[in-house]
Parts: C-alpha cells; structure tokens; sequence
C-alpha cells in the first residue's frame, strides 16, 4: 500500500511539471539568414537634371531581426550617353517589419555624357575627358516601405517595397563646355565634380 501511495505521488509531481498543452510557444526572430532582392529606379542627376535608370540586385546576410548587411550590384543609363555599373555593401537597419533605412560606401564605372543646355547662356555639354569611362567613388544612401511581415516560425520578410535612394558621386576630370550664346563654340575646362542622383525604386526583397 505504502508503495502504490509513493508512485502516485511521483506521477503527479511530474504531470505538474510538465508544461500545458495549450500553452503559448514563445518565438523571436534571431536573423542567421539569407538574405536577397531586386529593384528598379529613375530619378534625375544633379545639378545636371539628366535623367536616369538604374537596375540593381542584393545579396548578403540577415544578422538579427533589426539588422542585415548586404552588397549591391547593378547598371544604369541616361540619355547622352551616360552609363554606370556599380557596386557596393550597405547596412540596413530595420526597426519595423514595414520601414527600412540602409546606407554605405559604393564603386561606380562609367562616364557622364549630356547636353543641358542654358537657353543660351550657359552649361552646353559635360562629358567624361575624352569620352572614357572611369571608377568614381560614391555613397548610397536609402529608405523605403515594405508589403513583407514576418511570421514564426522561419521570420522570414518576402515582400514588395517602395523606397527612396540618394546616390552621390565623385567625377574626377570632367570636360565642362561653356557657352554665351546657343550656336557658339564651347568653351571648355577640366574639373571635378559632385552629382546626387535623387531616385525612386520599386523592388521585391525577402529579408
């Protein structure tokens, strides 16, 4: 009898420690994975107003919930006969699975090449010296909104996002040509200088 009271009473003691079936699981996005995405933007050089389009891909790594580093790679083109490739990492911190703010250091290849002219007085042409294509040292800086929510049990973000990005480069060299009047010769000089490119994007990125 003492021996049936002494079993009872460990199985009851160890029904009471184990946890209820309907109990709640408790999950947190610990990142530790891959992430990627694709986008493309238009927007206008400055103080050029030329326009331009960019195509970009994304590959790099989801640390935590909040922050991924990752690096870029992408072409663009305008009209006059700008082109870029560009290449990059950028370190996005994201405080809400909606909102993403990023920036890093970034490589263009390429040249600069348009006509903007003045309405007769003014920057007629700006082009690379001699039309060759050069690296010119930049900075990209992004914000955006996203379709993606994460869910347990992977966390994983797929979604649409709509965003900003600022890119500032350095043009080493440039041919400026100067004229007073529309018909006129240029006149040029070398020289360097800075665009910011204003662009819109439109992407897809699962995080």
């Amino acid at each position: 009898m003492r021996a049936v009271v002494l079993l009872t009473g460990v199985l009851s003691t160890a029904a009471l420690a184990q946890q209820p079936l309907d109990a709640p699981v408790v999950l947190e996005d610990l990142g530790g994975r891959v992430r990627w995405g694709l986008s493309a933007s238009v927007g206008l050089i400055v103080p050029l107003t030329g326009l331009m389009i960019q195509a970009e891909a994304r590959f790099g790594y989801q640390a935590s919930r909040q922050f991924s580093a990752f690096i870029v790679g992408g072409a663009s083109t305008g009209f006059g006969g700008s082109f870029f490739i560009h290449t990059g990492a950028i370190v996005e911190f994201t405080p809400v699975d909606f909102f993403y703010l990023g920036g890093g250091p970034v490589a263009a290849w390429g040249r600069l090449a348009m006509f903007n002219s003045g309405g007769g007085t003014g920057l007629v042409t700006v082009a690379e010296a001699g039309f060759a294509a050069a690296w010119k040292p930049g900075l990209s800086v992004r914000l955006g909104f996203s379709s993606a929510q994460g869910r347990p049990p992977t966390f994983r973000r797929p979604g649409f996002t709509f965003g900003f990005e600022g890119l500032l480069l350095f043009h080493a060299d440039m041919t400026l040509g100067w004229s007073q009047r529309p018909f006129s010769p240029p006149v040029t000089t070398t020289q360097s200088m800075v665009t910011i490119t204003p662009m819109l994007t439109l992407g897809f990125d699962s995080r």
